[in-house]
């Protein structure tokens, strides 16, 4: 039997719900089998996304205008930085379970939270750790950037601060992470 300090696995959303079933203190959840049943299931509510647009002038109309209907939302899937990320979010979810045996780290997957209090607002997690000893909830939130001014400081943007803290009110979980991964691009004043 392997040695559970060097369980270096990372585990489902199905595992999150085995473990935690499909209903919290402050949330109920559920696991959707596609990205498409998961995106279909958003709607309706106000996930953390939106908090971060909330922010933003620009972004506020475009949120105003896509869940009053106006205009459709807008797909990103073609985004350079949504595609970068999603390549990234396994392996940096298995780095982050080598470099942190002392928690269990779980794939938010197609794991949809709604809050019980707003059930308006919801939240999906990029990743969930568990303390193995204590059993505390910590929610990771992977960020995938190009080197710029917003990140030189010593805090994250705002609107990642606005985004982590929704989740953090839909879920009931008090912790939090964001786990950048910063690249750098030539046009960013570096050369490759």
């Amino acid at each position: 039997m392997s040695n559970p300090a060097f369980d270096f696995r990372v585990r489902t959303a199905a595992e999150f719900i085995d473990r935690f079933g499909n209903e919290g203190d402050v949330w109920t959840a559920t696991l959707y089998d596609s990205r498409e049943e998961w995106l279909a299931g958003r709607k309706g509510h106000i996930g953390a996304s939106a908090a971060y647009m909330v922010l933003d002038t620009e972004l506020r109309k475009r949120l105003f205008d896509e869940m009053s209907g106006v205009k459709p939302h807008e797909d990103l899937s073609n985004n350079e930085l949504v595609q970068r990320g999603v390549a990234a979010e396994p392996l940096v979810r298995q780095l982050i379970a080598i470099e942190n045996p002392e928690w269990e780290i779980y794939d938010g997957g197609n794991l949809l939270f709604v809050s019980k209090r707003k059930p308006f607002a919801s939240a999906t997690l990029d990743c969930i750790a568990v303390h193995r000893e204590t059993g505390e909830l910590c929610d990771i939130e992977l960020k995938e950037a190009p080197w710029s001014n917003k990140w030189k400081g010593e805090y994250a943007p705002d609107g990642y601060f606005a985004q982590v803290m929704h989740q953090s009110y839909v879920t009931g979980i008090n912790h939090c992470v964001i786990h950048p991964r910063i690249y750098m691009r030539k046009n960013d004043g570096f050369t490759t």
